[in-house]
């Protein structure tokens, strides 16, 4: 199986140096290292001429020093994932995987994803932008008669569900916004919603175009999925493909193809949602670039459609490798 894959490698790029970037100063670092360590291995396996690289002040000397232009971004988390990173690359003319800068700043940004998403029909759960500047009462009050109790607080940027918090009055509120505030400048608020959580990757094709991977149905032993959920994989269970009426499966993968493309995402991406008892589905967040850790829910997912970690790799590799192969070099 590996050898036919190996096949389906261009000469060009068996050839090519090319860099997974991973680390940083990110509090998703661990995490980070993790996924970057995973296809490392899997390009080698591939027989690929790969180095990992560390996102840190040697970057652009080991880019430089291999002669690299294509990067496969393991980089959870700010400022990996919100295109601060992107940016650095384009300014020294390296390809890399996943969105722009512009694609990596809005799936960080939870608030502008939300609002751009709301103007074509895709529907989010009530939420509330959390001014820093005004007094704590006068916003926890405010929060309190707008979204109700339980409410969820959270980090308008980052991701792995870092610095979420659930509360369920006032007290709790008030707590929650004093030590969240001193960690994250910018938060919002949303309502609480109880119901059935899913998450749906993205891949896309030799030509570029996105298709979505079976819906992962998240079962967490805690009371939401979160940050120790995602990461360990012990504290939750999970079914994929999930079981859906056929009408709902259609609805949640084509919200997640047309997420993909509203919020220019390229090469791969990951949203969540969750089908409230209400009957309605709700968008929470997008991933830019999802793990790729042993445990994370893209590799699961895409094991469900059939497919090797390898040839996850090889998918979002060769969008870089793509782009890089249609400019005059």
């Amino acid at each position: 199986m590996m050898q036919a894959l190996a096949r389906r490698v261009p000469a060009a790029l068996k050839r090519l140096p090319l860099a997974v970037i991973m680390g940083g100063e990110s509090i998703e670092r661990d995490f980070s290292l993790r996924s970057g360590k995973h296809l490392e291995s899997a390009y080698k396996l591939l027989g690929l001429n790969v180095f990992p690289l560390h996102y840190d002040s040697t970057l652009q000397v080991n880019l430089e020093a291999e002669g690299i232009k294509v990067c496969v971004l393991a980089t959870h988390g700010v400022p990996g994932e919100d295109g601060k990173l992107q940016g650095y690359l384009e300014s020294i003319g390296c390809f890399y995987s996943g969105a722009s800068v512009a694609g990596s700043a809005l799936a960080m940004n939870k608030c502008s994803a939300k609002t751009l998403l709301a103007a074509h029909g895709i529907k989010t759960p009530t939420w509330r932008w959390v001014d820093p500047q005004a007094p704590l009462e006068q916003t926890a009050t405010c929060l309190a008669v707008e979204l109700g109790f339980p409410l969820v607080l959270k980090p308008t940027f980052g991701g792995s569900s870092i610095g979420i918090r659930l509360v369920h009055d006032l007290i709790e509120l008030r707590t929650a916004l004093e030590e969240l505030s001193m960690q994250h400048h910018h938060l919002f608020a949303e309502a609480y919603i109880a119901g059935r959580e899913f998450t749906v990757s993205i891949l896309e094709d030799h030509k570029g175009r996105a298709y979505p991977l079976p819906i992962m149905e998240l079962e967490p032993k805690n009371l939401f999925y979160d940050y120790e959920s995602k990461w360990s994989g012990t504290s939750m269970d999970y079914r994929v493909p999930a079981t859906l009426e056929p009408f709902l499966e259609k609805k949640i993968l084509e919200q997640t193809t047309l997420i993909h493309r509203v919020l220019m995402q390229r090469d791969h991406s990951r949203s969540d949602f969750i089908l409230g008892k209400d009957g309605e589905l709700y968008y929470l967040e997008t991933n830019s670039i999802p793990g790729l850790t042993e445990n994370s829910d893209l590799p699961a997912q895409a094991s469900a459609a059939g497919m090797t970690f390898e040839e996850v790799a090889l998918s979002i590799l060769m969008g870089p490798y793509r782009r890089y192969g249609h400019v005059d070099r």
